[in-house]
């Protein structure tokens, strides 16, 4: 059976979004969340030292917090894939997405090369490796998923039956009488 558009759920895993979702932090309690495609989802990226102050301003605005996430990188990954960040946003409900990263620290290390490609017997290539030195950076990432709350589906109106209320025996006669 495949996947239908039309019957997409809100909360439903629809994008991939690889290993995100083992450090993804629920905060929405339970309640609903909206349903969000990944076009909708608007990425806000701040210093570190404004990010308090970004959800902050963002709960002001009717924003609640729907999730968070907090990724080291490490090398060879250089950074974070934001087409990631905004799937899983988009499936987790929420439309805003608060962003900051900072280096944690300076790290030197060798990384192998290929210096030579030569024709080996049966010409097959043989490759001979050098050693470089290198230089990267891990960084602390941190993601806030914000979203507008959602209200719960209100039960259709049941149809008012109205019963006749039958006539009292205290009741005083009609005038005429």
């Amino acid at each position: 059976m495949t996947r239908d558009v039309n019957r997409r759920k809100a909360g439903e895993e629809w994008y991939y979004y690889g290993p995100l979702l083992d450090v993804y932090q629920d905060q929405t309690g339970g309640s609903p969340v909206a349903l969000v495609w990944i076009e909708e989802v608007q990425t806000q990226t701040v210093e570190p030292g404004k990010f308090n102050d970004a959800v902050r301003d963002l709960a002001r605005q009717g924003y609640r917090k729907i999730g968070f996430l907090s990724v080291r990188s490490v090398y060879p990954i250089p950074q974070v894939d934001p087409n990631l960040i905004s799937r899983l946003a988009a499936d987790k409900g929420a439309q805003r997405v608060v962003a900051s990263s900072r280096p944690i620290r300076s790290v030197r290390g060798a990384e192998p090369i290929v210096t030579d490609v030569r024709r080996g017997k049966l010409g097959r290539p043989e490759y001979n490796f050098g050693i470089t030195g290198a230089t990267w950076t891990e960084r602390a990432y941190q993601f806030q998923f914000m979203g507008k709350a959602v209200s719960p589906p209100t039960p259709p109106a049941s149809p008012v039956t109205s019963t006749p209320t039958p006539p009292s025996p205290f009741a005083s006669p009609a005038p005429g009488y």
